[in-house]
């Protein structure tokens, strides 16, 4: 988007992964498994909040840029 585009991101729900997709239930499994890493579960909740990060980075794209995120979702509410 060209900077007069775009002046807001809407987000609704948090964009976790296919909890159903097999390398996402490896992955999990994995980190489960090893030691030193973090648990499946973290992962699988870094992954979204990634994923969110990206879809922020879509309204606002450099230091001069500017616009507005709405999150709706009472999940952001929590503390984490």
């Amino acid at each position: 988007f060209t900077d007069s585009d775009a002046r807001a991101v809407l987000i609704i729900g948090i964009p976790y992964p296919n909890c159903r997709d097999q390398k996402v239930k490896l992955k999990r499994s994995y980190n489960d498994r090893s030691k030193n890493k973090i648990t499946g579960a973290r992962w699988y909740e870094m992954q979204a909040y990634r994923a969110l990060n990206q879809a922020i980075g879509r309204c606002i794209r450099h230091s001069n840029d500017y616009g507005t995120v709405y999150l709706c979702d009472s999940r952001f509410e929590e503390k984490r």
